[in-house]
């Protein structure tokens, strides 16, 4: 009999959960930017996504934080061999799958996330008289996710940017507008991380904020990401019915944002908040049929 317990746990601290919220949001970007779907990159998306997540779990120092952490922490520290079993696996599918298509332009793009995705975790970056990690810099963690993110989940859509052929200002507008979503969404997580962070010594915006000033941020950059595409239909970058689907979104995330508090637990944050990214394909898919 299937455990749904551990299957959900699986699928979510597997990475897999966070692997099709990235697929999805290329999907988005696909139908908002009008260019062609194609799946080869949804799925090479989705395995580089469970691969490069999975690999932040592998490093020691990565071992040592999670020790100290929660039942997330524990799971992915009790589960490690299966870790690296899917980061191997799912790094070999998307290698094989981007093989075929890659091109040297291609590169410009992919090389800056990979090196950023690398330094996450390694401890090879001097700063205030030790090696230390990306993520472990001052105020950075953040910005580098929504940053990387914006680039995977927005480029892939269109050929010609991915070619360095043409980057339109449709592609540079929604890289903005997907910029402040994901940081919206992503402060959240470092209120989950507040105590594990501050015994780690590293400095977040939500643990110079609070916690109920960091949850107002989020929902007034959701706010901001709502009149971006506002102004990107009143530039006639995007469709009336992308437009609204952007808005419906913010709502949705803000509201989900809104019913977080210190007792919530690492499904809200891994599951549902992750989920809002789906949400947004779901919107934009129904508004583009009506």
């Amino acid at each position: 009999m299937i455990n749904i317990q551990e299957t959900s746990r699986w699928i979510v601290f597997g990475n897999f959960w966070v692997a099709a919220c990235a697929s999805c949001m290329y999907a988005a970007s696909a139908m908002t930017l009008a260019e062609p779907f194609q799946w080869r990159w949804f799925f090479i998306i989705f395995f580089a996504t469970v691969a490069a997540y999975n690999y932040h779990r592998v490093p020691a120092s990565s071992l040592a934080y999670y020790a100290q952490g929660s039942n997330r922490h524990h799971w992915i520290r009790d589960n490690r061999k299966a870790i690296i079993g899917i980061l191997l696996v799912s790094c070999s599918i998307a290698g094989l799958m981007l093989f075929p298509v890659i091109e040297l332009q291609m590169l410009y793009w992919f090389i800056p996330a990979g090196v950023f995705s690398l330094l996450y975790v390694l401890p090879v970056l001097p700063f205030g008289g030790k090696w230390t990690r990306l993520r472990d810099l001052p105020f950075v963690k953040t910005f580098i996710i929504s940053a990387v993110w914006s680039v995977i989940t927005v480029v892939p859509a269109s050929k010609e940017a991915l070619m360095f052929e043409h980057i339109s200002p449709e592609l540079l507008w929604l890289m903005a507008e997907r910029f402040i979503f994901l940081t919206a969404i992503s402060i959240p997580f470092d209120l989950r991380d507040l105590t594990i962070d501050a015994r780690n010594h590293v400095k977040t915006f939500a643990g110079i904020w609070g916690f109920e000033k960091s949850l107002f941020y989020c929902r007034a950059l959701l706010v901001i990401f709502a009149i971006l595409a506002l102004i990107g239909f009143q530039l006639n970058l995007f469709s009336g019915s992308t437009t609204l689907a952007m808005i419906i979104s913010a709502a949705s995330s803000g509201w989900l944002i809104a019913q977080i508090n210190k007792d919530s637990s690492e499904m809200i944050y891994a599951f549902w908040l992750e989920g809002t990214m789906i949400d947004q394909l779901f919107w934009i898919f129904l508004l583009s049929l009506l």
